[in-house]
């Protein structure tokens, strides 16, 4: 499911976005190196500014003056450790991990409303990748269907297929497409199929990541609610994609497991 590879210009693989990445935090690493030695140098006018323009009632001896020249000499004292400060705070910001996201209630609601994520009856695991992977391939193997099968995901679908001819199976039980007052929401082409066997496992085909109806690739993981999912499964076929780190970034922001799955490894030449 998706859009032709031709579509696609200049894909960024997984290797060329962390030579980037790796070369801004270095950058940045270098900038805060430089910036020590002016912390070292503002300690103590910092100090002496903070302690002696105080409020008469707030001040330590009564005196402006003496105020000032404690605070200039507590700044002396921590200016040695301030660039340790600094660039700890630093390292922080730039490798470290915030606490994860958790979907509000409205945003289940929305993504239960916008592509009919049922988050309270079912296990819900969207299966997500670049063009031409065999996303709805492997979905009809996790289903147990073979690709001509009647409740099968279509293989190979595009943007300009018609309605009707994506899926004809759109009556049938086990299949979700999304709806808007009661017509297709052709925005979202992502659809839920009910497992035959595991009857609470919902497994999602959704649209290609790079390009999507002139959609940035930035706004897919919200246009999509994959933060609101159970699982993600990011599919890649010749290499990984820049996008399929940047997804998968995303979903450990919202506490979702990710899954990398390797497909059509009997078409690579070695």
């Amino acid at each position: 499911m998706g859009l032709n590879q031709s579509n696609t210009k200049n894909p960024t693989t997984a290797e060329r976005l962390w030579v980037v990445e790796s070369a801004k935090k270095g950058i940045q690493a270098i900038g805060w190196t430089l910036i020590s030695p002016f912390v070292v140098i503002a300690c103590p006018i910092i100090g002496a500014y903070e302690f002696g323009s105080r409020l008469q009632e707030e001040l330590l001896t009564g005196s402006y003056v003496v105020d000032g020249t404690i605070g200039f000499l507590f700044g002396v004292v921590a200016s040695p450790l301030a660039p340790f400060f600094v660039m700890w705070q630093s390292m922080e910001a730039l490798f470290g991990r915030p606490p994860p996201l958790r979907p509000s209630i409205e945003y289940r609601e929305q993504a239960f409303q916008k592509i009919g994520l049922d988050s309270d009856n079912y296990y819900n695991v969207a299966i997500i990748g670049c063009p031409g992977t065999g996303k709805s391939t492997l979905l009809n193997g996790l289903l147990g269907y073979r690709d001509t099968h009647k409740d099968a995901a279509q293989v190979r679908e595009t943007n300009t297929s018609n309605h009707h001819q994506r899926n004809n199976n759109n009556n049938n039980n086990n299949v979700i497409t999304p709806e808007v007052n009661g017509l297709p929401y052709s925005s979202f082409k992502s659809r839920g199929y009910k497992h035959p066997l595991l009857r609470s496992l919902m497994l999602w085909d959704m649209p290609s990541v790079v390009i999507h109806d002139g959609m940035r690739t930035k706004h897919y993981f919200h246009e999509y609610f994959l933060g609101a999912f159970d699982a993600l499964l990011i599919v890649s076929a010749e290499r990984l994609m820049a996008t399929d780190v940047k997804l998968a970034r995303r979903a450990i922001e919202y506490d979702v497991p990710v899954f990398f799955i390797r497909n059509k490894a009997d078409a690579v030449c070695l």
